[in-house]
């Protein structure tokens, strides 16, 4: 019937909006979330226009337009209220987080977060306590509140454990790790990269595996542990090369020519400083001809 066809024709703008979106193409996406939105609104369709008010909220966000970003959220979740769509509610709450986080009110942002994260409880959503929780943590270490930021990222790392979330439990110990990197605690870091390097190495994720290795390389190299920091970081090449990632590769073999020159074995390091200029060099052709 008119009013499915209607439904369906809306459904799909939206979709076509978001593949906008995500190439960037903001007033072809906002047309078509337009559209979307008078359309849901003539077939009284207000699961429709919460989703579509909240797409839009999302390309606001990404031309940081906040306030027009909040006031859609805003609007979405009014609706909501009326409806009782709670399931939808914990994930608009955890948007308005992230704006009032990214204009630097993170008070206000906490409280969204955690507002959020009781519904996700009350509703047994382990995904979506792991997603708050995860943003609750970088809220703390905004504000430097480390001590609290790992016990929250603990706790979700305890949840994905629980329900086999492997990619997001991997994303919690990169950043557990890089909070006590910050720290000095090379110790506790290395431990977490460890787990999320062997996660990664699971899932047959290799530019993360690249970048984790480097980062290991890098702490054993501020430790002065070269020989350890050495093997790190061919690791990290030899994934690189498998994924065609140059860039990477001159980084690390500037990095492992640090460490030679630091050593005062100049031959060696003078090789791999040589190398690196060759791959920058070869890196600028490909942009020019690009």
């Amino acid at each position: 019937d008119q009013l499915e066809d209607l439904n369906n024709k809306a459904s799909t703008l939206n979709i076509l909006g978001q593949i906008y979106l995500d190439q960037r193409k903001f007033s072809e996406a906002f047309k078509n979330f337009q559209e979307a939105l008078q359309l849901y609104g003539e077939t009284d369709n207000p699961e429709g226009t919460v989703e579509t008010l909240k797409n839009i909220g999302n390309l606001y966000a990404e031309q940081a337009n906040f306030q027009e970003a909040l006031n859609r959220y805003k609007d979405a979740l009014e609706i909501i209220k009326g409806i009782g769509k709670t399931e939808k509610k914990a994930d608009l709450l955890n948007r308005l987080g992230l704006i009032f986080q990214d204009q630097g009110d993170y008070s206000q942002a906490k409280q969204k977060f955690e507002d959020a994260l009781n519904l996700y409880r009350k509703q047994n959503d382990m995904e979506g306590q792991i997603e708050s929780l995860h943003l609750i943590g970088i809220n703390y270490h905004y504000v430097e509140e480390n001590d609290i930021a790992l016990k929250t990222f603990e706790e979700a790392i305890n949840i994905a454990e629980q329900i086999g979330n492997l990619h997001k439990k991997a994303m919690c110990l990169n950043i557990t790790g890089k909070i006590y990197r910050e720290q000095w605690n090379f110790v506790e870091a290395l431990k977490r990269y460890e787990e999320a390097l062997s996660i990664a190495e699971q899932l047959g994720h290799l530019e993360e595996q690249v970048e984790i290795l480097s980062v290991i390389g890098e702490i054993y190299q501020a430790q002065k542990h070269y020989p350890e920091a050495v093997r790190r970081y061919n690791e990290a090449i030899y994934v690189a090369e498998s994924l065609g990632n140059l860039e990477i590769k001159a980084d690390i073999f500037t990095s492992i020519g640090d460490i030679y020159y630091d050593e005062d074995n100049y031959l060696e390091a003078l090789n791999l400083y040589e190398e690196a200029l060759n791959i920058d060099d070869q890196l600028g052709n490909m942009k020019g001809k690009a």
